[in-house]
């Protein structure tokens, strides 16, 4: 019964290969087709070390630049709405201003072909990773681009961004 089985499989696979050999260089093909055509996406990580949240001066002069409130870090972080430096300065480099500089400064409207500074700014967020590590306070600012010297860029001027801000 069983070679009965394996003889009617082989004389099946043996009628159809030359199809099947026409399928497999089909989906090859086209396989390796779809991989050239998508696009190569290329990321860049910067890692920041906030400072210590015993040291307030740098929170109270960003406090004080956004206008929300004056005195000291820990208040500062309170009113913004964040628990440490790190996630108020994350929420800085997350914000309108910092996005519309860097739109700016790297002509994203062209570079994502929108026509609104909107656009370019939705586009730069959702090509933007900002994190926390909430163990070590570390800030991870993740910049995807098409192109490998764009992406370091930007995630370089969010750094410069930030210390222009502080």
């Amino acid at each position: 019964d069983h070679r009965a089985k394996r003889y009617i499989l082989l004389s099946l696979f043996l009628a159809r290969r030359r199809f099947l050999g026409k399928a497999l260089l089909v989906g090859l093909a086209t396989g390796c087709l779809i991989a050239f055509l998508i696009p190569s996406r290329y990321e860049s990580t910067v890692q920041l070390m906030p400072p210590d949240n015993q040291s307030s001066s740098g929170l109270a002069m960003l406090a004080a630049l956004t206008g929300k409130a004056g005195g000291l870090g820990a208040i500062a972080g309170d009113l913004l709405g964040a628990k440490s430096s790190g996630a108020l300065f994350v929420g800085v480099l997350g914000s309108q201003t910092v996005q519309d500089r860097l739109s700016e400064q790297f002509d994203l409207k062209k570079v994502y072909s929108v026509k609104l500074e909107e656009d370019a700014r939705k586009k730069l967020a959702e090509n933007t990773d900002l994190a926390e590590d909430r163990k070590s306070g570390i800030i991870s600012i993740t910049v995807t681009d098409r192109d490998p010297a764009r992406a370091a860029a930007i995630s370089q001027a969010y750094t410069t961004e930030l210390n222009r801000l502080v």
